[in-house]
């Protein structure tokens, strides 16, 4: 047993000898590999040339750049622009918001509430008038929410005491005619004041059927001077007086003279311009 042993462990010993003496060769043949060659940078000679570089050296390897593909483009494109819906309503049928909604309510509330408060809102005071009768489906169609979504929404407005339910009538035989009764509890926007109307000039008021006190005063004067005064006429001055003119008149009638058509005028003259003896 005391041999074995003996035998066996000079045997380890000599293979940990050969371990060693190989695990020395191969340090030592790493230690004797030469360092790759340094190419040196090309010469340049006094005329201006570059010297080739040497035989043994290789040649850098050359990086191409990726090349560009023209089926994607460097820059995203443009969205195509979308044109925005026509509005045919006239410029009264509209529903005026005070501006307190947007501030000082809406960012209180998440926008699925926000969403169906201005629905109601657009349904009651676009109306004139403070309640409105609407389905759930309705109001989550036109909100493009659930009916799950539509009645939390609901229920968290009535909450904050903005709407308030007035009446539900979900049994009714007519289908149409089912739904909810809210009532808005948000002030409606007050009226715009109309402008006073633009003064007109004098000519314009004329135009229009308006008379202005000073029209009205020239008119009764100019009408108190018109029957004051007698109508003018052709005045010719004479010597003679009338009872004297009377009197020739008749001596022209006696002897066939002067104006046969009384009241108008002359067709012959048969006088001469000599005064006749009265």
């Amino acid at each position: 047993m005391s041999s074995e042993r003996k035998y066996t462990g000079m045997a380890k010993l000599f293979a940990i000898e050969e371990k060693q003496q190989r695990e020395k060769a191969a340090e030592k043949a790493a230690a004797n590999i030469s360092p790759p060659a340094i190419s040196s940078a090309p010469e340049v000679t006094a005329a201006g040339v570059i010297s080739a570089p040497p035989e043994n050296s290789t040649p850098a390897e050359i990086i191409t750049a990726p090349e560009i593909s023209t089926a994607q483009p460097l820059q995203i494109s443009a969205a195509e622009p979308i044109a925005a819906p026509a509005i045919f309503s006239r410029p009264e049928q509209h529903t005026r918001i005070p501006n307190e909604i947007f501030e000082d309510i809406l960012p209180t509330l998440r926008t699925s509430e926000q969403s169906i408060l201005l629905r109601l809102y657009r349904l009651t005071w676009g109306f004139q008038k403070d309640t409105c009768h609407v389905s759930m489906g309705k109001l989550g169609k036109a909100c493009n929410l659930s009916a799950r979504q539509v009645t939390t929404c609901v229920q968290v407005l009535e909450k904050r005491r903005l709407i308030r339910r007035v009446l539900v009538d979900l049994d009714n035989k007519n289908q149409h005619a089912r739904g909810v009764t809210f009532q808005m509890l948000l002030p409606q926007a007050a009226r715009a004041k109309t402008a006073p109307p633009a003064n007109l000039s004098p000519a314009a008021k004329i135009s229009a059927g308006e008379e202005t006190s000073d029209n009205k005063e020239n008119t009764q004067k100019e009408n108190t001077q018109t029957q004051g005064k007698p109508a003018a006429g052709v005045r010719v001055g004479s010597r003679f007086s009338i009872e004297e003119c009377r009197r020739y008149a008749k001596h022209l009638q006696s002897t066939g003279q002067g104006i046969n058509n009384p009241g108008g005028y002359a067709t012959t003259i048969n006088r001469t311009g000599e005064a006749d003896e009265l």
